[in-house]
């Protein structure tokens, strides 16, 4: 990993390449984590070789709170779930604001920019384009996490046979646009 400016960060290695290595990981035993990220850039992160089970190549929420203010997710690769993001637990939150996430990529599971399995994902003014998939559950926004997007857009994706957004069997979904 390498650091371009303040925040930034990249890796070495390129998008074809099987890595195990994610930028960031918030888990804590009672969900107390707090992680936010301002004005920064994840980019190239690649979960290749995790073997299609642990998505989340830029960001994993396990337990805990994860604030994204002004952050681009670029290029990242999931074998499985959640090419830039995934959350796992009941209590993961995700809030994003400002965002921008394009180019990642997760070929043919559920998420191929984030997979919200469990949890609460807010985005206000979040942008999400680019992502490609290769068929299978592809779908660009996944979970069965409670769902809240305000002035959010979902554009110019592909190969994702399930659409762009998808809110499973527990989740809620709330849409709001200026």
């Amino acid at each position: 990993v390498r650091s371009r400016g303040l925040g930034d960060v990249y890796k070495r290695q390129g998008l074809n390449d099987a890595g195990s290595v994610r930028a960031v990981f918030v888990a804590a035993g009672g969900g107390d984590a707090t992680l936010q990220l301002n004005n920064c850039v994840i980019k190239n992160f690649n979960r290749g070789s995790d073997g299609g089970t642990d998505g989340g190549a830029a960001v994993k929420v396990s337990k805990g709170r994860v604030l994204l203010n002004d952050v681009e997710m670029v290029n990242n690769k999931a074998t499985g779930r959640g090419g830039a993001i995934t959350t796992t637990a009941a209590n993961s939150f995700l809030f994003m604001n400002n965002c921008l996430l394009h180019e990642n990529y997760a070929p043919t599971a559920w998420g191929t920019a984030i997979h919200a399995g469990n949890g609460y994902v807010c985005m206000n003014n979040v942008t999400v384009l680019g992502t490609t998939a290769t068929g299978g559950n592809s779908i660009t926004v996944n979970g069965d996490a409670y769902f809240m997007l305000a002035n959010t857009t979902i554009v110019g994706n592909s190969g994702n046979p399930n659409g762009v957004f998808r809110a499973g069997g527990r989740a809620c979904l709330l849409y709001t646009s200026d």
